[in-house]
């Protein structure tokens, strides 16, 4: 039987010791190797926030598709996902305006789907998933972020903001910074994020 939760556990547990190992290697390293370690834990913190989340958004449509019930009891936001392709027909410049009835009914239908067939990506991280994209994400898929809100200011400041100087060769001012403690506050958001789309799930 699908179980979202033990699946998602499963890896956010796996995700963890990934980031304890980093921890450990930082905590190990010296001179002139620190910088480096340093960095390497940065990024692999941002990795697994967004590799869990996406990892999370796949497990949340596979147990939509697997709830047995119209997408549109379950969550109409996400027939967007099926809706994106005849949208896309808009823009060909061969479509004609007595094809428009016909686009009406094909959209129309998408309300007695049980399962998200199309491309889900519009629910998960683009190019990075800094507080506006996740925000967006999270309504999308009708998930709380009532819990992820007092951590905005981490996600945009440190999370997302470090990776991407990182990223892009330049130094993040890592003076004053703990990043142990970055290291810990990423893993707690594993855990968060686990938990508001095991809440949602559950109520399929």
């Amino acid at each position: 039987m699908f179980s979202f939760e033990t699946i998602a556990s499963n890896e956010r547990a796996r995700r963890a010791r990934s980031l304890s190992n980093s921890r450990a290697l930082f905590i190990g390293a010296t001179e002139p190797l620190k910088e480096v370690a340093a960095q390497s834990l940065i990024v692999m913190c941002y990795a697994h926030w967004e590799g869990f989340f996406n990892y999370c958004v796949d497990l949340y449509i596979k147990a939509v598709n697997s709830a047995g019930k119209n997408i549109s009891q379950i969550n109409p936001a996400l027939l967007a996902c099926e809706i994106e392709p005849h949208l896309m027909s808009l823009r060909d410049r061969n479509f004609r305006i007595d094809a428009r009835p016909d686009f009406a009914r094909q959209v129309f239908a998408l309300s007695d789907h049980t399962k998200i067939t199309s491309d889900h990506s519009i629910l998960k991280a683009a190019s990075n998933l800094d507080f506006k994209r996740l925000r967006n994400c999270l309504s999308a898929l009708d998930v709380d972020e009532g819990r992820l809100l007092q951590h905005q200011n981490f996600i945009v400041h440190e999370l997302v903001k470090w990776r991407h100087q990182v990223a892009h060769g330049d130094e993040p001012d890592l003076g004053s910074a703990d990043l142990i403690a970055h290291s810990h506050r990423a893993e707690e958001l594993l855990i968060i994020v686990l938990e508001v789309f095991s809440d949602r799930v559950a109520r399929f």
